[in-house]
């Protein structure tokens, strides 16, 4: 009687583990997988700004939108004045280039211009 008991509680113990793996593996494989967060480009930022005007515009808007918004989203330049911009690119570039994204001092001009022309007055 005593075997009995024991081969039952076994059977048991072990058809409880096995129940539990099977219902975590089904759980991880049912599972949807999170989303990537979405970045939002400068083009949907900027629609709201005049077109740009000069080349130097155009090149700093692109070098924004490229770099910029792979670590955040692209923010709209009227979002923020003349003097914000050149408080916020410098710092930003400077994170930028310790996170191995380069962005050069003549590439910081040019976003910087860009931002400038379109910057809240």
């Amino acid at each position: 009687m005593y075997k009995s008991i024991i081969i039952i509680f076994a059977v048991l113990l072990l058809s409880a583990c096995f129940t539990k793996k099977a219902a975590t593996t089904t759980s991880v494989e049912t599972k949807p997988e999170p989303e990537a967060k979405p970045k939002v480009e400068a083009k949907q930022e900027v629609k709201k700004q005049p077109e740009v005007s000069s080349a130097l515009t155009e090149n700093g808007y692109t070098i924004y939108n490229q770099k910029c918004s792979t670590c955040h989203k692209a923010y709209n330049p009227g979002d923020f004045t003349e003097n914000d911009w050149k408080i916020i690119v410098p710092e930003m570039v400077k994170k930028a280039n310790q996170n191995e994204l380069t962005i050069g001092p003549g590439q910081q001009e040019l976003i910087l211009k860009y931002l400038i022309d379109f910057a809240k007055k």
